[in-house]
C-alpha cells in the first residue's frame, strides 16, 4: 500500500506549488522509508527522485540516493542487491548528478563482483550480465571501438578475478 501512496505523492510533487514541494518530498521520502521491504523501498524512492529532480531539488535527490545506498545491505539475494540500484538509476537517471550515478553504478558493480566470485556458473554469468548493463550508459553509436574496449576491460577483469579464486570455484 505504501508504494501507491508514494507514487501518488511523486505525481503531486510534479504539479504542486513551489512552496509545498519540499514538504511533499519529505513526506514521500518518509513514507517510502517506512516500507518494510527493502526492494520496494528502493523502487518507490525512484519516483520521488525523479519528481524532485524535475522540480529542481538536487539536494533532495542526493539525500534520496544516500537512502537508497543505505538500504542496499538489507537486500537479498545478491541479484536483487545489484538489480535494485540499476533500476533506480534507469528510472531516475535524468534527475541524478553524475557523481551519484557513479555511486549507484559502483554499488551494482560491487554486487556483480561478488556474483562473479561465486562458485556457481549461473551466478558468475549473472554478475557478468550486470557488468555489461553498467557499460550500456557509456556506449555510443559513434564510438563503437571505445564501447568494445570497455567491455573487453570488464571481461578481462572478471576473468582475472575468477582465476585468482580457489580452484573449486573455477570448476564449470
Amino acid at each position: 500500500m505504501t508504494s501507491y501512496r508514494v507514487q501518488s505523492l511523486a505525481e503531486v510533487i510534479m504539479h504542486a506549488p513551489d512552496s509545498e514541494v519540499d514538504d511533499l518530498i519529505t513526506t514521500a521520502r518518509h513514507d517510502a522509508q517506512s516500507d518494510k521491504e527493502p526492494y520496494d523501498r528502493v523502487a518507490v524512492l525512484a519516483w520521488v527522485a525523479q519528481a524532485a529532480g524535475a522540480r529542481g531539488r538536487p539536494r533532495a535527490v542526493e539525500q534520496i540516493v544516500d537512502a537508497v545506498l543505505a538500504s542496499l545491505p538489507d537486500l537479498t539475494p545478491l541479484k536483487s542487491r545489484a538489480y535494485a540500484p540499476m533500476q533506480f538509476l534507469n528510472v531516475a537517471a535524468a534527475a541524478i548528478s553524475p557523481r551519484d550515478q557513479q555511486r549507484l553504478r559502483d554499488a551494482v558493480l560491487a554486487s556483480a563482483g561478488a556474483m562473479i566470485a561465486s562458485r556457481y556458473p549461473g551466478q558468475r554469468r549473472c554478475g557478468l550480465w550486470f557488468c555489461n548493463q553498467m557499460l550500456r550508459p557509456t556506449a555510443s553509436p559513434w564510438m563503437p571501438a571505445a564501447d568494445a574496449s570497455l567491455k573487453a576491460q570488464v571481461r578481462a577483469e572478471a576473468k582475472r578475478l575468477a582465476a585468482s579464486l580457489p580452484r573449486v570455484i573455477n570448476r564449470p
